[in-house]
């Protein structure tokens, strides 16, 4: 017996540009994006027939990034992110002699 494909689920996905990629040169919020995205699907829903449209949600990727020089998260540990600049690095190191004191101390 051999595979068949077809193509079903059949879908529009339609994805926000970012304020910083159109004109304006001050990015958007996330709660703006959030709200251009729902007023988008408000807009699209109020223009398709019934029959036609099954669902239009709105939603969104999770992006990890350092706090303090916004690269891209690489680590799985939720504190440090492998030294990716001054900040990250010296702050793991004020961590491990914390816990070198507090084991040290028991």
């Amino acid at each position: 017996m051999a595979v068949k494909e077809q193509r079903v689920n059949f879908r529009v996905e339609v994805e926000i540009i970012p304020e910083s990629a159109r004109w304006s040169s001050t990015p958007r919020t996330e709660r703006q994006s959030y709200d251009a995205a729902n007023e988008l699907a408000a807009t699209t829903r109020r223009r398709l027939d019934g029959d036609e449209c099954g669902t239009i949600s709105v939603n969104s990727d999770l992006e990890r990034t350092c706090e303090f020089c916004g690269r891209k998260w690489t680590e799985d540990s939720e504190t440090y992110n492998g030294g990716c600049c001054n900040v990250d690095e010296d702050t793991e190191e004020a961590r491990e002699a914390a816990a070198i004191v507090a084991k040290e101390s028991v």
